[in-house]
């Protein structure tokens, strides 16, 4: 039995997350092209004033590398920035990130 497809593709998730995150004043990276760079980079660094969001995105059953899993971590000790990952089911939560001061 094979598992049901994700509702939403990773790309059309990304479309949405960086729209609102713009919409909130933030400004938003990613990599177009990651096979030149290092494995594992999250999918989206935001910044907003002296805060950092590094966002890795999946969608459907999909988790995150140990190459994922070893940025997360490693951006998660940084001072004041929020690395994390989610899934459109965390849409409600992300949004109050975003909205966090």
């Amino acid at each position: 039995m094979r598992p049901a497809p994700p509702t939403i593709s990773e790309r059309a998730f990304q479309a949405q997350v960086i729209a609102a995150a713009e919409a909130m004043g933030w400004l938003c990276y990613h990599t177009h092209d990651s096979r030149r760079s290092a494995p594992g980079f999250p999918d989206l660094i935001m910044v907003r004033g002296y805060r950092m969001i590094a966002l890795e995105l999946k969608v459907g059953r999909r988790k995150p590398t140990p190459e994922q899993l070893v940025w997360l971590a490693a951006l998660r000790d940084v001072w004041q920035v929020d690395a994390l990952w989610a899934r459109p089911e965390d849409w409600d939560s992300l949004m109050e990130l975003l909205k966090r001061e």
